[in-house]
């Protein structure tokens, strides 16, 4: 691999010997992917921070690095932990588990990392067109490719903590045009995609039909935000994608259009989207609600307020995951409040698939994301019902 006479330098100690470090790591992993040279990056998010997946080792890994003097030299972010940082006595978190978690913090911390503990950094700041991204949340990494243009591989969440230290990633994958070239044309003007939930199954559909390509869609007028977003997280959850290309949406999609006559073109119906909600659907009566993965955005706290409006306290357990920022933009609007007083959980940092639920005894969690639905029974044996919201409000107050 081609590098710069300063990158020489990082490699051979000049900056520290993290960053020499981290920098062997980037330019391996960029090496066995066929990659020429590196580039620079300017935001980094790391994945896989939560003391439930990343264990001991993890843990060794981040104060390790800490411990050498390393510092992010771009703008990084990092994804939800196992619990709320400030309430995690409510959610019935241990205690030994929220010291391990609290000391993986303060390393990030030590290293510059902002702490916005969310899998949709994308409120935090909105990524331009075009420019190079690290990114470790398969579902971030999706929308920042789809929404906004710009370009970023899946990177492991380790990988992702070394180019944020380097602010380097490697040139190939998502980030070389002839990659994000449509593949696949999917028409899905008859599947009656009408909200997050069944945007989030054709997500799911499309993880399955378009393997690591990527998927030009057609046939929606309008898409709102939170549409795609379930669209993008599960489209990364059951499949490999890196990115769709939406008729409307991405702003490189209008590139192709002598190109899509040339494409394999799929039809996708109501039957094909109900297929992926029964296969993920193994539940009957959820003791768990959840709202809020990748984290639910200001509009769908409003919403769910709204549906509560004129009922009483829900009678099953209710939770919402929310990023601090648009906690205190809730707080602001009197949503939190709303929805506390209707019995609801608002969680910051958090979701119910990276914290350890096996000590509460849930067995069926309801959601709205196909995501969630996805990996709750893969990682706590929970089984899954996947539910729009209002459906979700509906089986509050059943039972």
């Amino acid at each position: 691999m081609y590098l710069t006479r300063e990158e020489e330098k990082i490699l051979d100690g000049e900056r520290g010997e993290a960053a020499s470090l981290a920098l062997r790591v980037v330019v391996k992993v960029g090496e066995a992917l066929g990659a020429e040279r590196l580039i620079p990056i300017v935001h980094a998010h790391v994945s896989g921070i939560s003391y439930n997946n990343i264990g001991e080792p993890g843990l060794r890994l981040i104060e390790r690095l800490a411990g050498m003097g390393a510092k992010a030299s771009v703008y990084a972010t990092v994804n939800p932990i196992g619990m709320d940082s400030d309430n995690w006595q409510a959610m019935g978190i241990d205690r030994g588990f929220a010291e391990k978690q609290l000391r993986a913090l303060r390393a990030l911390r030590t290293m510059g990392f902002e702490l916005a503990l969310t899998c949709t950094p994308y409120y935090l700041r909105r990524p331009r067109l075009g420019e190079h991204l690290a990114w470790g949340e398969s579902s971030a990494v999706a929308y920042a490719n789809t929404v906004y243009g710009a370009k970023t591989n899946r990177e492991g969440g380790p990988l992702a903590l070394m180019a944020a230290i380097v602010g380097r990633t490697y040139l190939a994958g998502m980030h070389l045009e002839e990659n994000r070239r449509p593949s696949l044309l999917v028409d899905v003007s008859g599947a009656g995609i009408s909200d997050s939930t069944s945007a989030g199954l054709l997500g799911g559909l499309l993880g399955e039909l378009a393997g690591e390509g990527v998927p030009y869609i057609s046939g929606v007028p309008s898409w709102r935000e939170d549409w795609v977003k379930e669209l993008c997280a599960a489209a990364g959850a059951l499949g490999s994608l890196a990115m769709c290309l939406i008729e409307g949406v991405s702003p490189e999609a209008a590139r192709y259009g002598r190109e899509l006559p040339g494409l394999e073109k799929v039809e996708v119906g109501r039957a094909e989207l109900l297929s992926v909600k029964e296969r993920l659907s193994g539940g009957e009566e959820p003791d768990l609600l959840y709202l809020g993965c990748p984290h639910a955005s200001l509009e769908e706290l409003a919403m769910l307020a709204k549906l509560l409006e004129g009922r009483g306290k829900v009678r099953r357990e209710f939770w919402v995951g929310v990023s601090r920022g648009i906690f205190l933009k809730a707080l602001e609007h009197g949503l939190v409040e709303k929805l506390q007083n209707h019995g609801v959980k608002v969680w910051r940092d958090t979701c119910p698939v990276v914290a350890p639920l096996g000590g509460r005894g849930f067995k069926v969690v309801a959601t709205n994301s196909v995501k969630a639905a996805f990996y709750l029974p893969r990682m706590h044996g929970v089984k899954a019902i996947v539910a729009g919201i209002e459906e979700m409000v509906e089986y509050a107050y059943s039972g």
